[in-house]
């Protein structure tokens, strides 16, 4: 158990020195520094790929009907 969450704290540490803050980071490297950062073999790599495709992007806009009656 300890081994394990040495490894998680190592992965997060590289996370944090390569600026990766959410999943969106990790979607936007390169695959050349996603793969040294991550460290995982091929089918678990598969398995990153699969979650990040399947990671809701939900982008939402807005527009104010009466702007001249908002209070602040």
């Amino acid at each position: 158990m300890l081994l394990t969450s040495l490894h998680k704290l190592s992965y997060l540490c590289s996370c944090f020195y390569q600026g990766v803050e959410s999943i969106f980071d990790i979607m936007e490297m390169e695959d050349e520094d996603r793969t040294a950062l991550l460290q995982l073999s091929d089918a678990q790599m598969a398995d990153v790929a699969r979650f990040c495709n399947r990671y809701p992007n939900i982008e939402l806009s807005y527009e104010v009907a009466e702007k001249d009656n908002v209070k602040r």
